[in-house]
């Protein structure tokens, strides 16, 4: 009632009233069973960025597998050593210190690198492996349903969801032109669009902006908060992210703050 909904593929040069784009990073399965009806049900146009690396699999992303293997895990030992550093497992605070030390570290990885030091903390703590249906990525067939609706673009943002300017270049093409490359086989349609895992500063950097033109893509969104101004550019669009658990009295005044900053 109060702002003009754009597409992230518009053109935004010559907007005269206040208008907003939605997307949806990651594509989790929540995206297709909770968010698109309800953008169906009010003919909301919007843009998921999807990570490949797990689609048809039970895999979680790999922030949740951490969480899942310290927060869910009832056999959990009391300790655990990890880069010559001894961290209590016994309280919420000592397993909060554990994951954000492990996360951290991970996030710098390739995917391989990644992939190993999770399994090690597997080993570690003697503990098989679960996925949880809900923190799965939506499957083929539902991108695939998703992407036949006129209100909703499907863009890339690589994969394994890594700290982009942590890798080389070579890495860097893998990680975006991959993801590219996959959801236009499984949707058939050509992937103009790209957001930075993360998308802060320092999770990625220029290389990951010229690799992104080089791939193709027309546009690619940041998670620095702001409003777009067409002489920034195309390449690092400023989104803002909205508090999870917000109610509709919080979500107003969050959209508002946001015209007064900036």
């Amino acid at each position: 009632e109060n702002y003009s909904i754009m597409r992230f593929e518009d053109d935004w040069s010559n907007i005269r009233e206040k208008s907003v784009v939605i997307t949806f990073d990651d594509g989790y399965l929540d995206n297709y069973r909770n968010a698109w009806p309800i953008l169906e049900k009010y003919q909301i146009p919007a843009t998921f960025f999807v990570s490949t690396g797990n689609i048809d699999s039970e895999n979680e992303f790999w922030w949740d597998e951490l969480s899942s293997l310290i927060y869910c895990n009832i056999k959990l030992p009391s300790r655990i050593m990890y880069k010559n550093k001894m961290f209590s497992l016994e309280s919420n605070d000592g397993k909060k210190l554990f994951c954000q030390k492990f996360r951290a570290d991970i996030m710098m990885m390739d995917e391989a690198g990644r992939r190993n030091s999770l399994n090690w903390l597997h080993i570690i703590l003697k503990t098989p492996y679960y996925s949880k249906n809900v923190n799965r990525e939506m499957n083929s067939r539902e991108l695939r349903e998703l992407s036949k609706s006129n209100l909703i673009t499907i863009g890339a943002h690589t994969q394994s969801h890594g700290k982009l300017a942590a890798l080389s270049s070579k890495q860097q093409f893998t990680e975006i032109y991959e993801s590219k490359k996959k959801l236009e086989k499984i949707i058939e349609k050509e992937i103009k669009y790209f957001s930075y895992p993360f998308g802060c500063n320092g999770d990625y950097d220029t290389r990951t902006v010229k690799i992104v033109q080089e791939c193709g893509f027309l546009k690619s969104a940041a998670v620095k908060g702001g409003l777009y101004d067409k002489m920034q550019g195309e390449y690092e669009i400023p989104r803002n992210s909205v508090p999870g658990g917000s109610d509709l009295k919080a979500f107003k005044k969050f959209i508002r703050k946001i015209w007064y900053e900036y």
